[in-house]
């Protein structure tokens, strides 16, 4: 049970290799098989990070509608990234290869403006990517929960007496 330390092996993937190391005196060892094997020290990368919302006009929000985040890995992860929207954990799923979703519906209680994510994700390697927080592409969504509120409505018809309407008066709403 000894451990050898391959310090110097480029990121790739080995097959048929063979090994002997030799004792302090000289004496070698048997060649021994070594399985395949793969050296990969390079952190994953998100590619066509994009944000969108359920919402007739898909950059803008109100409570109830779905957050749709939508990115491509540049390898295999070892699991389904985690990811957050708006502060709020999404669901994530796979959607083909290396591609995947994370959806969050507003709640209504979350701050308006411009919706923030993040997106953590690890390889197959366990080479942790850096935490991805800004789209690759012009995407945004805006959150808006305030209903609009109206200060003063005046509305009237064009009868003799305004604030009365007969079929065929015209009826006026400032």
């Amino acid at each position: 049970n000894n451990v050898i330390t391959l310090d110097t092996l480029a990121d790739n993937t080995y097959g048929a290799c063979t090994i002997q190391v030799t004792d302090a005196y000289g004496n070698p060892s048997n060649v021994l098989a070594i399985s395949s094997f793969t050296i990969d020290t390079t952190p994953p990368t998100l590619n066509s990070v994009n944000i969108q919302s359920s919402n007739a006009n898909t950059s803008a929000a109100k409570t109830g509608d779905v957050i749709k985040l939508r990115f491509n890995s540049s390898e295999t992860l070892s699991a389904l990234p985690l990811a957050t929207i708006s502060g709020s954990p999404a669901t994530v799923v796979p959607d083909g290869a290396n591609w995947y979703n994370a959806t969050y519906t507003m709640a209504g209680t979350e701050a308006e403006g411009l919706i923030g994510f993040t997106i953590d994700f690890i390889d197959a390697a366990g080479n942790a990517g850096i935490q991805v927080v800004a789209v690759s592409d012009s995407s945004s969504v805006t959150y808006d929960k305030t209903a609009p509120v109206l200060d003063y409505v005046h509305i009237q018809s064009n009868n003799s007496n305004i604030s009365a309407a007969k079929v065929g008066d015209i009826i006026t709403v400032n």
